[in-house]
C-alpha cells in the first residue's frame, strides 16, 4: 500500500509542477482518468496520451490553477484516495473548493482515475452555467 500512496504522491508532484508528460507516464498504458462529463474536459480519457490530453484542458480552462492535496489515504492494496484543495480562476470568478480523487492502482501503476468535484461551481466559474 505504501508504494502506490509513493505513485500517488509522484502523479501529484508531476502535475503541480506542470509536467503532463511525467504524470501521465504514472497510468498503465489502458489507464484512464475520469471526470463528470458536465464538465468542459469531462469523460472518460484513456491511455497516455488521453491523460496528458485531459489533464492540459483541465489546467488550460483556467487562468489561474493550482491543486494541492490535503490528505492521500491508503485504502486497501489496489485503492488510493486523495483529498485535494484547489484554487482557480476564469472569466466566471474564482474556484476555492475541495475534489475527492479515487484511484485504482495495478501493479504499481494507475488503472483508473476518477474526479468528485463541485462540478456546479466549476461550470458558474467558467462561465458555462
Amino acid at each position: 500500500m505504501a508504494d502506490n500512496v509513493d505513485v500517488i504522491e509522484k502523479l501529484w508532484e508531476a502535475f503541480s509542477a506542470g509536467d503532463m508528460d511525467k504524470a501521465a507516464a504514472r497510468f498503465t498504458p489502458d489507464g484512464k482518468v475520469v471526470f463528470p462529463e458536465t464538465l468542459p474536459w469531462g469523460g472518460t480519457h484513456e491511455g497516455p496520451e488521453g491523460v496528458s490530453d485531459a489533464m492540459l484542458l483541465l489546467r488550460g480552462s483556467f487562468d489561474e490553477f493550482t491543486a494541492k492535496p490535503e490528505m492521500i489515504l491508503g485504502a486497501d492494496d489496489d485503492h488510493v484516495a486523495v483529498i485535494a484543495r484547489v484554487n482557480a480562476k476564469a472569466k466566471g470568478g474564482r474556484f476555492e473548493g475541495t475534489i475527492c480523487w479515487l484511484y485504482k492502482l495495478r501493479e504499481g501503476k494507475i488503472a483508473r482515475a476518477e474526479a468528485f468535484p463541485d462540478t456546479a461551481r466549476i461550470r458558474e466559474v467558467l462561465g458555462k452555467a
